[in-house]
């Protein structure tokens, strides 16, 4: 049988947010994805023939440009232009399947957000005309703190001990309230991120 195989992952993350929304003109986002970082530690665990359990713990730092406007409230409306960064706490469970040199994986992951920053502009526009602000602010209370994602990737072996990977996630749950307008964008935004990552594994399977 082969053994459990514990390991480090880093690399550079790209994140954007997908701006689908049901409501018509009332609410728009456009969104510039931006690269930030990620790293985490993980377990390999082997199955059976080919297959493998992949749980990991990972610290994600995401950034983009948000641009959103929210007229939905009657005689109400918010616009802002940030520079958006999140953090999250990324807990994914990866079944792998190994093919000579590389390996397909797909799986869940929760996340936890734990901190948020925006950085630019908002104006907030009543029946008596509108006020625009300029903010720098912790926004972490701005953003549901939790997060369901779907996750799919692939690899390659470069050597004994180190692997290149590639994955895409996208979120299932959005970030903001239908109920924030008009003190925040209501619309929804879900996550999406892809991953480009090297691992280091400290302990390769070996036959017994």
């Amino acid at each position: 049988m082969a053994q459990a195989q514990p390991g480090i992952r880093g690399g550079m993350n790209f994140a954007t947010l997908s701006t689908l929304n049901w409501d018509g003109a009332s609410r728009d986002a456009q969104v510039a994805g931006k690269a930030g970082w990620q790293l985490g530690v993980f377990y390999q665990q082997p199955l059976a023939g080919r297959w493998s359990l992949v749980p990991e713990l990972q610290y994600s730092y995401q950034r983009l440009d948000l641009q959103v406007e929210d007229n939905s409230v009657n005689d109400g409306s918010y616009a802002g232009h940030y520079a958006l960064s999140l953090g999250y706490l990324h807990v994914p469970m990866w079944v792998r399947a190994a093919f000579r040199k590389g390996y397909l994986e797909v799986g869940p992951q929760l996340s936890m957000l734990v901190n948020a920053h925006e950085t630019g502009t908002e104006t907030m526009g009543s029946f008596f005309g509108s006020t625009t602000s300029a903010v720098d602010r912790p926004a972490g209370d701005r953003y549901a703190r939790a997060d369901v994602a779907l996750g799919i990737g692939g690899g390659v072996q470069l050597t004994n001990t180190v692997d290149l990977s590639l994955r895409i996630s996208a979120g299932l749950l959005s970030l903001t309230s239908e109920y924030a307008a008009p003190y925040n964008y209501g619309g929804s935004l879900r996550n999406q991120v892809a991953q480009l990552s090297l691992s280091y594994q400290f302990k390769k399977p070996v036959a017994e």
